[in-house]
């Protein structure tokens, strides 16, 4: 992936008219040419392409998932639930 940004990222500097002497971020030059970060693109055509495959199969399954939606327990969740419960401690 590093090689394929390195080659992005030269094929933008070309458009732009930029050498490295100029130490342009890469940041700067994909705002000026309006472009996407690379890896944003590749996963977002990786998604397009499992939304196309058939139902049966397993990436596309995995996209249709819901979440199971676990609650995430706070102090005073567990303080409400255990209230009663006597702890004790022994320190040998």
């Amino acid at each position: 992936m590093k090689i394929l940004e390195a080659a992005y990222h030269k094929f933008q500097q070309r458009l732009l008219g930029i050498t490295w002497k100029d130490k342009v971020r890469n940041e700067e030059m994909r705002k000026k040419t309006e472009l996407r970060r690379l890896e944003l693109i590749i996963k977002e055509r990786r998604r397009g392409h499992v939304l196309r495959t058939e139902n049966s199969k397993i990436p596309r399954q995995a996209t249709q998932l819901e979440p199971r939606g676990y609650k995430i327990l706070t102090f005073n969740d567990l303080n409400s639930c255990c209230s009663g419960v006597e702890i004790t401690v022994r320190c040998d």
